[in-house]
């Protein structure tokens, strides 16, 4: 994130020369404030539900050995099946956001969560475990293009990639 701020070129040098007023009043902004808060909040956001959902791959070999339900083994065949389930979302992604408008994202996290929500709650075999981790993968691949795509909606024209860098970062 510091290398983004740091190294992030601005605004191409030709465009700022061209004698624009608006041109002279993007130099005086602050380089943070140029985002608007629609874009930040996006942001906040999608880093909160990304922490939520690193702490499945993380733990899943663990509660399923603890638990006694499964092995380490099983929970890479699970975490695999997420990888699985992300490529799949990530290819539909396109279908369903015809389908749904903008109320992809918010479909995306639902499905998410229901993965997560009945791998919290019901899952105790490993077909439950790998159907919930499948579910949460499909989510998940199209929550990131869900994502991606609405900062680029929202954020000034002009830092529509500098928005979309601060997310990956």
């Amino acid at each position: 994130l510091i290398l983004i701020i740091l190294k992030l070129p601005r605004t191409p040098k030709e465009y700022m020369n061209a004698g624009n007023t608006q041109n002279a009043e993007i130099k005086k902004t602050p380089f943070l404030k140029r985002l608007n808060l629609k874009s930040w909040a996006l942001m906040v956001i999608y880093f909160v539900v990304t922490v939520f959902i690193c702490t499945m791959p993380m733990n899943l070999s663990i509660i399923l050995e603890g638990e006694q339900i499964g092995n380490a083994a099983n929970a890479g065949i699970a975490l695999s099946l997420f990888t699985v389930g992300a490529l799949v979302g990530g290819l539909v992604f396109g279908f369903v956001k015809g389908l749904t408008g903008g109320y992809a994202m918010a479909l995306a996290l639902m499905i998410n969560g229901a993965g997560y929500a009945i791998l919290a709650f019901a899952a105790f075999s490993i077909p439950v475990i790998y159907f919930c981790t499948l579910l949460s993968g499909f989510g998940m691949g199209m929550l990131i293009p869900s994502y991606y795509t609405r900062v680029s909606e929202i954020a000034p024209k002009m830092f529509a990639t500098v928005s979309i860098s601060f997310i990956v970062a």
